[in-house]
Order: structure tokens, then C-alpha cells, then sequence
């Protein structure tokens, strides 16, 4: 069977993207996202590297996290080889939070659209975390959440340990 010259051209665009892609993660530390729970689009390392409230942070989840973490896209970014989280940290080491059926609290301040949802898209019922009220994260302690309301999130599993950061990042061009 011959090959076409417009199926060789269309394979050398491919290959020439995907190395493209390749080179902007490895070089200059580009990342994509495509998830719905933080903006589509490129984000870049922040050269600050300092993880604060408001942060971007990628992450390997571990535990119960991967309940609901479903893809067929693998990476080498974490040791399981699953694809890391992108999230918002909302508190830091030392902060108070107290999960409620209105929603996220640090530091007693309410943040607006943290109600949990109780059941997934399949009408299936999600798993609920809970703390201490009032509890002080520790120094190894962040709470994270995605920027749309059905992200899944601290809101379902918790806090993520600074083992578990991968990088901090910022918004390079959202679409």
C-alpha cells in the first residue's frame, strides 16, 4: 500500500507538535491545561517559588484524590504515572479552616462558591472529608480548589502535603 504525500505531511505536522510541546515542558517550563477546574489554556513556572495564597500549584494526588480522577493520558511528572492536579491554594500552613455545608471557611472568612456538591454527574454520592472544626493546617499543610464549582478538590479529599507539589505556576495565555 502506497502512502499518501498528504498523510506523510499531516504526520510531519503532528510529529513536529508534539516535539514542540515536548520542548516548551522541558526548556521553559510551558504546561497545558485543558481540565475545566482552573481557565483552559498555558501556564508557565512561577520563578518566584514561593507557594502563598493565590498560588497555582500542580500536584500528584495520592489517595483518595484519584477516586474521581479519571483519564486515559498518562505522565511521567508523577510516580504512579498519573496526570498531576491543577489547583488554586486557598490556605497555607497556619491558617484556620472549617469545611461547612456553606462551604469553605480560613480564617473565618467564607470563600464564595466552596459548597460541596453531594453527588457526581452519575448520581453517584461523593465521599466527604472532614476536619476538626476550626482546624490549624501545619507546616507541611495547603487546602486547594479548582476556580469552577464542580471542580474536585480539597473540598473532597482534603489537604495536600508540600511532598506532593510538583511546581508553582502562573497564567501565561488563557482561553
Amino acid at each position: 500500500m502506497k502512502i499518501k504525500t498528504l498523510d506523510l505531511k499531516i504526520l510531519f505536522v503532528i510529529t513536529l507538535l508534539i516535539l514542540l510541546i515536548a520542548v516548551l515542558k522541558a526548556y521553559f517550563g510551558v504546561r497545558f491545561n485543558f481540565s475545566e477546574s482552573m481557565p483552559r489554556g498555558i501556564y508557565i513556572l512561577d520563578p518566584t517559588n514561593e507557594i502563598k495564597k493565590g498560588s497555582i500549584i500542580s500536584f500528584c494526588p495520592k489517595g483518595i484524590e484519584r477516586l474521581y480522577h479519571s483519564t486515559n493520558i498518562e505522565s511521567n511528572d508523577c510516580d504512579d504515572h498519573i496526570v498531576p492536579f491543577l489547583k488554586q491554594v486557598v490556605a497555607i500552613p497556619n491558617d484556620f479552616i472549617n469545611l461547612t455545608d456553606e462551604g469553605i471557611f480560613v480564617n473565618n472568612t467564607l470563600l464564595l462558591n466552596t459548597q460541596r456538591i453531594k453527588y457526581d454527574q452519575r448520581g453517584n454520592l461523593i465521599p466527604a472529608i472532614t476536619f476538626k472544626e476550626h482546624y490549624q493546617l501545619t507546616p507541611d499543610e495547603y487546602l486547594v480548589i479548582g476556580l469552577d464549582h464542580l471542580s474536585w478538590d480539597s473540598r473532597y479529599y482534603g489537604t495536600i502535603k508540600k511532598s506532593q507539589i510538583i511546581e508553582i505556576l502562573k497564567e501565561g495565555y488563557i482561553w
